[in-house]
């Protein structure tokens, strides 16, 4: 499906580290004594206890979220598959991989079988926390404990391969996402190109496919191609790019004109450097400071080559 550097990384699966997280009440979240009494009242119900924990984990407080898990035992409030997910969530939010872990242990433990929602908030949180082999585990378990992975499940676990510069696995996930005839959206495409940051044929080539498919690259997946070209030293490309999100009617931001100024720049064509901040300030585009180094360094190569 593409070019066949994706093959590198199906060699074999890496073993997920098997130390096991520290529990919440030994060091993560401290124990509160019902946290949630004069804010919301008495909780009664494993609905109202999910509520609370929900609220709280929008407001990234996972360890007031996660005490009310053992609250809820206190006082023979069964915590259900909801309440679980609810937790797990205020961890992912909460950028706490460890603990979201230990939760998937507890629901093992209560024999409530953990479903897709319990899977992709894991994913994603210990995608965040840069444990991409453990989202490959994840993946796995997934199938062992029969819950199909869905194009959510793969677009958070190639973003997290993403972060972890693991550019092959995003490949070989996107080819699984073909194989077990998933539709891929425009986040499994943008996130991918993102992966190929340092590769930017592959990048060019996903973009390419990503449009074959009828699928609209936003600024962000452009912004990840020009970065591409950045990195490859191709700076026709980038301006190409460029130029192909106006005729997309897909506004470049700061960011990626910046981009594709320093691309220029690298490679002293000055001009052009000087033409893209000129179009970025006619379009009412608030320069980043990157932006402008990028024109001054562009421009100071231009003078020395005089």
């Amino acid at each position: 499906m593409g070019p066949r550097m994706a093959s590198q990384g199906r060699d074999a699966l890496p073993a997920a580290h098997s130390s096991r997280p520290r529990r919440a009440g030994a060091g993560g979240a401290p124990s509160a004594r019902h946290p949630t009494q004069g804010q919301y009242g008495l909780l009664r119900s494993a609905k109202e206890y999910s509520m609370a924990m929900r609220t709280l984990g929008q407001r990234r407080k996972w360890r007031q979220a996660l005490a009310l898990l053992p609250e809820m035992q206190g006082r023979t409030v069964k915590a259900d598959r909801i309440a679980y997910n609810v937790a797990i969530s205020a961890c992912e939010k909460g950028k706490q991989w460890a603990q979201a872990l230990q939760l998937l242990e507890d629901v093992g433990a209560a024999r409530i079988p953990p479903d897709e929602v319990t899977f992709n908030s894991l994913i994603s949180a210990c995608g965040a926390g840069g444990q991409w082999a453990r989202v490959l585990h994840l993946l796995e378990q997934m199938r062992w404990q029969q819950v199909p992975p869905s194009t959510y499940s793969y677009n958070a676990a190639i973003s997290a391969m993403d972060r972890g510069h693991r550019w092959q696995w995003s490949i070989c996930l996107l080819e699984q996402v073909h194989r077990e005839a998933l539709e891929p959206d425009a986040i499994t495409y943008g996130a991918t190109v993102s992966a190929c940051e340092e590769h930017w044929e592959l990048a060019l080539w996903f973009l390419k496919e990503m449009r074959s498919r009828g699928l609209a690259p936003t600024v962000v997946t452009y912004g990840a191609a020009v970065n591409a070209c950045d990195t490859g030293r191709r700076w026709e490309l980038a301006l190409e790019l460029v130029a192909e999100m106006r005729r997309q009617h897909v506004a470049p931001n700061a960011v990626v004109v910046g981009v594709a100024v320093s691309a220029c720049g690298r490679a002293r064509q000055w001009q052009r450097s000087l033409c893209l901040a000129a179009e970025m300030w006619d379009s009412k585009i608030r320069p980043t400071a990157f932006a402008f180094a990028a024109v001054v360094s562009a421009c100071e190569k231009g003078l020395q080559r005089r």
